[in-house]
């Protein structure tokens, strides 16, 4: 085809166009598994081991059978008429143990009942004779003389070409060696001036998606559909078959819309107990992991890595030997093809001519591990660079020299036989240490990294079917089978297909996985989606795009090359016809559509991974960080990332994923890990496990795009595109950020989900905040308005003002801006927010010289209750215990330490505990969970506890007044937009008398910032009704700056205050309440 008769569409690549899914998740249509509903589906539930390590002596299941209600009960000596094993490299895991368990938590029965409830009594009537046997805790353990041996040998999975050469040693524990050895690894270090020798150690992290684990199964006769949220659609299909004994045009997996994958989601558990349920039962069976199953069901392993470099003076590398021990707990799983990529890419993107690697995967009895984002790349990566970094402080060198005179260059060969590096990496690092300013003048404390990595991307040996079938309406559907995970892919392949067809995206449609339906694809994984998925896309796409021209050629009289498809039709020479006048015209006005079909095939050269990469996957970040040299916790400041996708089809989706594997990444950097006690995870939980939050954000994250790497799609131009603030806030724009929302939205995503059906709550509201600020009148002065993180029953006054119009009725364009206490004041420093509800940090922060005033007040009276667990009846009953309350010089950490010394005469750290909570949700679950018995709870947080059964034990405002909520701004905002800040003076004062008279109007603005149901929303209307004013009562004021001229907040003991009226901007706020009539204090 001629250059001149390609359409226009080509011009859709590179725009950030509208997410195909984003309506349905911002209104609530997306359905998740647990959302759906199969005519007579009953439900399943599962026991699970309470020992790591343990022979099964008896399974006593009559008492469960015979309640009420219970359909069917299985364990794994029912499953004898099939092949009862799966797994993705080796089949040694069964659907339900069998003679011995291997993890806590592994299933051990089944049941099926009417109802859920049902199903959990019958589960505790079931009884378990277990011989616990000894706990194999980790890799050294593992492989010690005279442990347990785990495993026998069992059979290959035949799911992927690459697992025929898994080597393993079962009387080692090993579940598979692999080795990779170039050059002359003894001489290079023979020769070497220094030989560095490091080991690195990692734990065991998981996933955590926000979805948990889940399947629905109906086995008929010769039949089985599963529907579930998987990443393998194809796989599961084929392993459920091979299980059953079916062909595999029998078995059908259907994909609904997935709450979050990053690897878990692959052969998942929940299928197969659904299946032998269903297959028990005959009807429809659905079974849904709690997030807690789901940690116990798949994680990354934990591991150790040795590695030893071989280095001249000058700081070139001319050897490396790994080696790699990865514990893949207690199952293969993934462990094994995990323990290859590990081994291969630990060269990392460096010139290294003589290496030799070994690497292992290990089986414990822990949580068995699988893919987790990067598949084995994070692990090497955190050993080569930090290694790096080490080298260069040795040699006196700059670390980013370093890496420069070391990194592979453009089309040098990484291994041999495999594919040439196809980037600029040299480019690509100095233009990220450009970004962070490298060699900039660093104060005490202060630091700055950066790392750089290479992975073979697209995985090994995978294929992939696109059908792209053109209507007669002129509109298109893409048939393929990639896993909408949230990346984004569909709107991807359908943008793809848009631009070589030259259609509106809106009127195509991508469908959602369905093996019944839709064509072969290997998996959704290894970043293979866009380019190899949508290669297939695009092929089929051009197929009926030359059907078009061939049938418009014949039809003008032209030749096909001088057709072009522009706008839903084809042209040429003045002549044109729609789409769906060429189809009519094609298939003589009887109806009809035009089909395309598209392939991706495996690459043919081989390496020591079996196949050459499909593509090279580079990701560069630089970060700049302060330590605290005496607690040694770290702060991070900035954060860049730079990736080179070759063509960003969607630089939004891009940039979505560079950050949100950015901040995923914060985690297991700094805190994340599954912690086991003898073999028990302990942290299960999202309360007791530690994931990174917004608030870990730093102030500045950023995601770099250079453009031009090599990729399928083609363009070979370099650009560089820096993603900031989006000027079109679309759908898309809101969830292909949903990772990088910054700390000016992190709260609503902060919020916990309750219902699946609910699993895009953040993402919707989010989203649905980008949607509605798109339009704002040109006239009316913008304003950004502080909102705290979770919400604050302090605030209810810019709640309300901005809800129900009142900052609008002044003539302001308000917006909120979330954020933690202390982010907002920072901002309003600079000036990145206008108005800050932030009394305690905004007064700290004024003592240490911020150029801040306050300028309006909300709340005259403390809204802080010391909230406990039901059987506390006293408040004496509290010494010995443990309190959950903020950080020192917080609101409620000064009332509250206040109240129980002044008139209990109970001190902290004497008479009871206190743990440091940030999040007020955080603290209600502690309590229930046991972990502490009481917590510092404002009145919203507090009313919902109390209807959960937490008693209401003290209110703080009943012994303390308090000045709460009082809003301060940057001084020269109100210099210089002095009319502006006297409107939204107006605003707040008016919202204080909306919140006494009007009741319905504020429960609305209570039940939807604060979520609470209509009981528990007036119980805490009734509490604040009468309890805000504008009025900043000069000695509560006076009050509120000694609350915070504290030693452990950095005032001097002896110092004493400057005059606090110094501080607020009390002329303003006077000459305002007049105009409205009120009092002045």
């Amino acid at each position: 085809m001629s250059a001149s008769a390609q359409g226009d569409g080509r011009s859709l690549i590179g725009r950030s166009l509208p997410r195909q899914d984003a309506r349905d998740k911002v209104t609530g249509r997306a359905r998740y598994t647990v959302d759906l509903e199969i005519p007579g589906m009953v439900e399943g539930a599962v026991l699970r081991s309470p020992y790591p390590h343990a022979r099964i002596l008896s399974i006593d299941t009559k008492d469960a059978a015979r309640l009420p209600g219970v359909i069917a009960v299985l364990t794994g000596s029912d499953l004898g008429d099939i092949d009862p094993y799966f797994g993705q490299a080796v089949r040694d895991q069964p659907v339900l143990a069998i003679d011995r368990v291997r993890f806590a938590g592994e299933p051990v029965a089944a049941v099926a009942a009417v109802d859920a409830r049902t199903a959990e009594a019958a589960l505790r009537r079931i009884t378990v004779q277990y011989e616990p046997l000894p706990v194999i805790r980790n890799v050294d353990e593992a492989l010690a003389a005279g442990a347990p041996q785990l495993h026998v040998d069992r059979p290959r999975s035949t799911l992927f070409p690459d697992v025929q050469d898994i080597k393993p040693d079962v009387t080692r524990n090993v579940c598979h060696h692999f080795a990779f050895r170039r050059g002359d690894p003894d001489g290079a270090f023979r020769d070497a001036d220094v030989v560095f020798d490091d080991t690195f150690t990692l734990p065991s992290v998981h996933h955590f998606p926000l979805e948990p684990l889940g399947a629905i199964a109906h086995h008929q006769g010769s039949e089985l559909t599963v529907w579930t949220g998987t990443q393998y659609p194809f796989a599961m299909r084929q392993s459920l078959a091979e299980m059953f004994g079916l062909p595999q045009s029998r078995v059908r997996v259907v994909v609904p819309y997935v709450g979050g994958a990053f690897g878990c989601r692959e052969l998942i558990p929940a299928a197969p107990i659904a299946a032998v349920l269903s297959r028990k039962c005959g009807v429809p069976v659905r079974v849904v992991f709690s997030s807690e199953d789901t940690a116990r069901t798949s994680s990354r392993n934990a591991g150790r890595v040795r590695i030893q470099t071989a280095v001249m003076k000058d700081g070139t590398l001319i050897g490396r030997r790994g080696e790699i021990y990865l514990d893949t707990g207690a199952y293969t799983d993934q462990g094994s093809r995990v323990s290859k990529k590990a081994g291969y890419r630990i060269i990392g993107p460096y010139r290294i001519p003589h290496v030799d690697v070994n690497s292992y995967a290990v089986f414990s009895n822990t949580v068995s591990a699988g893919s987790y984002r990067g598949f084995g790349t994070p692990e090497v990566c955190w050993a080569y660079e930090s290694q790096m970094d080490i080298i260069a402080a040795r040699l006196g060198l700059d670390p980013l020299e370093l890496r420069l005179k070391n990194l592979l260059e453009r089309d040098e060969e990484y291994a041999q036989g495999d594919r040439p590096i196809d980037s600029d990496l040299d480019q690509a690092l100095e233009t990220v240490a450009k970004e962070i300013g490298w060699h900039a003048t660093r104060k005490s404390g202060e630091g700055a990294g950066l790392a750089c990595a290479i992975k073979d991307g697209g995985g090994t040996r995978t294929s992939s079917t696109a059908i792209v079938r053109l209507h007669q309406d002129g509109s298109a559907t893409v048939l393929a089978s990639s896993a909408e995970i949230g990346q984004g892919v569909q709107s991807v392949l359908g943008q793809i297909a848009a631009a070589e067809l030259a259609l509106d995206p809106a009127r195509v449609t991508v469908t959602a996985p369905d093996t019944g339906v839709t064509p072969f694809d290997q998996r959704t994984n290894a970043s293979r989606a866009t380019s190899l998925l949508g290669h297939a896309v695009q092929e089929a796409a051009q197929r009926v795009a030359d059907q078009i021209r061939a049938i418009a050629s014949e039809a003008f009289g032209v030749s096909p090359d001088t057709c072009r498809l522009e706008a839903g039709g084809v042209t040429s020479g003045g002549q044109r016809l729609t789409f769906g006048e060429v189809i009519q015209r094609f298939f003589r006005d009887a109806g009809g559509e035009l089909i395309g079909h598209g392939y991706q095939r495996p690459a043919t050269g081989r390496n020591a991974l079996g196949a050459t990469a499909s593509f090279w996957e580079i990701g560069l970040g630089a970060a700049v960080v302060t330590v605290d040299r005496e607690t040694g916790a770290i702060t991070l400041h900035r954060y860049v990332s730079l990736s080179d996708p070759g063509r960003a089809i969607n630089p939004a989706g891009v940039e979505g994923q560079d950050l949100g594997g950015a901040m995923q990444g914060l985690g297991p950097a700094l805190f994340e890990a599954m912690v086991y006690d003898d073999g028990q995870l302990v942290n299960g939980s999202m309360i007791d496990y530690r994931l990174p939050l917004f608030s870990d954000l730093p102030d500045s994250f950023d995601a770099l795009i250079i453009e031009g790497g090599g990729g399928r799609a083609g363009a070979r131009q370099r650009r560089l595109r820096r993603h900031g603030r989006p000027s079109q806030r679309s759908a898309a724009d809101a969830r292909a950020r949903l990772a990088r929302v910054t700390r000016r939205r992190a709260g609503v995503a902060e919020e916990r989900s309750g219902p699946m059906k609910r699993v895009g709550a953040a993402v919707a509201i989010i989203t649905m905040m980008w949607l509605g600020a798109g339009i704002a009148s040109a006239q009316m002065p913008k304003i950004k308005v502080g909102r705290t993180t979770g919400a604050s029953g302090f605030h209810v006054p810019t709640y309300v003002a901005m809800d129900r119009g009142l900052f609008k009725a002044e003539g302001l364009d308000a917006e909120f801006v979330n954020m933690t206490a202390g982010e907002i004041v920072r901002a309003t420093v600079a000036r990145e927010v206008d108005f800050a509800p932030v009394p305690g940090a905004s007064a700290e922060a004024m003592l240490k010289g911020a150029p801040l005033v306050f300028v309006v007040g909300e709340s005259l009276v403390s809204q802080w209750t010391l909230t406990t667990a039901a059987n506390i009846r006293s408040v004496e009953d509290l010494r010995g215990k443990t309190l959950g309350i903020g950080r020192p010089g917080a609101a409620d950490y000064s009332e509250l330490i206040v109240v129980l010394a002044k008139f209990y005469k109970m001190e902290a750290g004497k008479d009871y505990k206190v743990i440091t909570f940030r999040g007020e949700p955080e603290r209600v679950a502690a309590i229930i969970a046991g972990s502490i018995q009481g917590a510092a709870l404002s009145f919203p947080h507090a009313a919902r506890a109390e209807a959960e059964g937490l008693k209401i034990l003290m209110k703080a405002g009943d012994h303390l007044p308090r000045l709460g909520g009082t809003i301060s701004a940057h001084k020269d905002t109100v210099r210089d937009r002095r009319d502006v800040a006297r409107r939204f003076i107006r605003a707040i004062a008016r919202s204080t008398d909306y919140i006494r008279t009007e009741k319905a109007g504020t429960l609305e603005v209570i039940k939807k910032h604060f979520q609470l149901p209509d009981r528990v929303a007036e119980g805490f209307y009734d509490q604040i009704r009468d309890k805000f004013a504008p009025q900043i009562p000069k000695d509560l004021f006076r009050q509120l700056f000694d609350s915070v001229a504290t030693p452990e907040l950095g005032w001097p003991k002896d110092k004493p205050l400057p005059d606090v009226e110094s501080f607020v901007a009390r002329d303003l706020l006077a000459a305002t309440l007049r105009e409205l009539g009120k009092p002045v204090d």
